[in-house]
């Protein structure tokens, strides 16, 4: 440990190779006008989350040292009056981090749509080199950059609930907008993973009327908790 006292640091757990993770402290960072600061309360694992630890992610390089994290919620430690007023967030309040950082000055930005040219990733993407270092969600503390996207937790619902944020806005963002499910729709889910599970719900909010979800002796636990869905 640090001589630095335990306020002025983070703790974080730093991919620094392929299965190698070690605890590294990061000092807090200074919050300006226009960022911010957040105190983490829980971190999602998503499946590339374990590709990532084993090194070999598909879509995009798996940058090191890094600290991972990319499915976070946690309460707004400190922010800028410019954040405050365009995050309309308060210190205290407790939320969600979408993971993708966009430039918004692209032409894909400047229209409201993905496929930003110079999109980045909380936990995936940015290494500790960068400062402030705080760049995911297996740590104590978390940079909110000026370009963040935070969404407010509603009340009564705790952290570890709202980590499965993730998973439920891909379930229905695939099933709505993707696979164009509509009412009185009969829906095949192939194995009730997390992002599948997710899909029941966003296959039942579009208003499917039969959702069929596929498994295995082994996932009778995840198959009973898409039937209650």
């Amino acid at each position: 440990m640090s001589a630095k006292t335990h306020a002025d640091v983070s703790r974080a757990a730093v991919l620094v190779g392929p299965e190698r993770l070690e605890l590294a402290e990061f000092p807090l960072p200074e919050v300006g006008d226009d960022d911010g600061l957040l105190r983490v309360e829980a971190t999602g694992i998503c499946g590339s989350d374990y590709a990532q630890f084993k090194g070999r992610l598909s879509a995009f390089e798996a940058p090191m040292p890094i600290i991972p994290g990319h499915e976070v919620v946690g309460h707004v430690h400190e922010l800028g009056p410019s954040a405050a007023q365009r995050w309309r967030v308060r210190p205290g309040d407790l939320v969600v981090v979408d993971e993708v950082l966009r430039c918004l000055r692209c032409r894909a930005c400047a229209r409201g749509e993905r496929g930003c040219a110079a999109m980045r990733l909380y936990g995936l993407t940015i290494t500790t080199t960068e400062m402030p270092s705080l760049w995911g969600g297996y740590a104590e503390y978390m940079y909110l950059h000026a370009n963040t996207v935070l969404h407010r937790v509603p009340k009564g619902m705790s952290a570890d609930e709202a980590a499965a944020f993730v998973p439920i806005a891909n379930g229905i963002r695939w099933m709505s907008h993707l696979g164009a499910v509509g009412v009185g729709d009969t829906v095949v889910i192939e194995g009730p993973g997390q992002h599948c599970l997710g899909c029941v719900i966003g296959a039942r909010e579009a208003g499917a009327r039969t959702v069929i979800v596929t498994g295995t002796a082994a996932d009778a636990d995840r198959l009973a908790v898409a039937r209650r869905r």
